[in-house]
């Protein structure tokens, strides 16, 4: 496998997490809207220890979008879909606009506000937090447009072996972004 440094620094972060401990990562799908399985797992796999830290590490070094990375994990992991490069460049595609018009300057502007040593600590911390909330809700905003795209794709294989489809969806994002070892 391409990546496979990189890959095994994510799974092995995930594997930490699949086991008994975290059961609710399996949904049932049928009759339900999947955007809210999405974004439970999402939450709950970012406040895991050391999530955070990675999927930051990852955007932060190598260009990758956090949401992309949990949708190929929730992928994976909680259907046993495994995705291909031409999936995700549908799924990058969907949410480009979002991302850079949205998304990456309001996090520019709540990382820079947190910089801002000329504001009363008090009234900083209070800008922050409000814009953290709303940082939160355009990923969630994002997610939706993830899962709308991810599910009208053609062509995505199932399997019931979660670690193969998981490990593939990660393998297959990161040689689609072009991250190498």
């Amino acid at each position: 496998m391409t990546n496979i440094l990189v890959t095994k620094e994510i799974f092995s972060s995930l594997a930490a997490r699949t086991s008994d401990k975290c059961p609710s990562w399996r949904y049932p799908i049928v009759g339900t809207n999947p955007i809210f399985f999405f974004w439970d797992f999402s939450l709950e796999y970012y406040e895991s220890e050391g999530s955070e830290q990675l999927l930051l590490r990852l955007q932060n070094k190598y260009g990758l979008d956090v949401n992309i990375l949990l949708l190929a994990l929730w992928a994976g992991n909680s259907l046993g879909s495994i995705l291909d490069q031409t999936h995700f460049e549908s799924l990058d595609n969907a949410i480009e606009d979002w991302r850079t018009n949205i998304i990456q300057p309001l996090r520019q502007v709540r990382q820079h506000t947190k910089q801002l040593g000329s504001l009363d600590p008090t009234i900083r911390s209070s800008l922050v937090e409000m814009m953290e909330k709303i940082e939160l809700r355009s990923e969630h905003a994002c997610q939706t447009i993830l899962i709308n795209q991810f599910s009208s794709l053609n062509g995505v294989e199932q399997t019931r072996d979660t670690h193969i489809a998981a490990t593939n969806n990660l393998d297959s994002y990161l040689t689609y972004s072009n991250v190498s070892n």
